[in-house]
């Protein structure tokens, strides 16, 4: 059997990459749990389904369409406050997620 996270730890680390401001480490996720990058990225898995950058990637996705829906923010503006690098980053991170575009998605909206 692989370790396991307990609530507290899930919890505290899906606070860390809910942070769009930080872009957390693997290791620094693991440290917080008290365990190495392996074991723990395999437990947060078993526990969401998804690895941890993922996890954010989704979040950061959802936290675009926000934004695309209420603002008529630029795509740079809307991937930093995402946590994204650029506006091709956060088209990227949006076309693996959502199948389209967020130019297109915003359109639709």
């Amino acid at each position: 059997d692989g370790l396991s996270l307990s609530d507290w730890q899930l919890r505290r680390v899906q606070e860390m990459l809910s942070a769009m401001n930080e872009k957390p480490s693997i290791a620094g996720l693991a440290a917080e749990c008290g365990m190495s990058a392996g074991p723990f990225s395999q437990a947060f898995a078993e526990a969401t389904g998804i690895q941890p950058h993922a996890w954010r990637r989704n979040l950061q996705v959802d936290h675009a369409k926000q934004l695309l829906a209420a603002s008529d923010n630029s795509m740079e503006e809307v991937a930093r406050a995402c946590g994204l690098a650029d506006a091709a980053d956060l088209g990227q991170g949006f076309l693996d997620a959502v199948g389209i575009t967020p130019e297109v998605w915003r359109y639709r909206a």
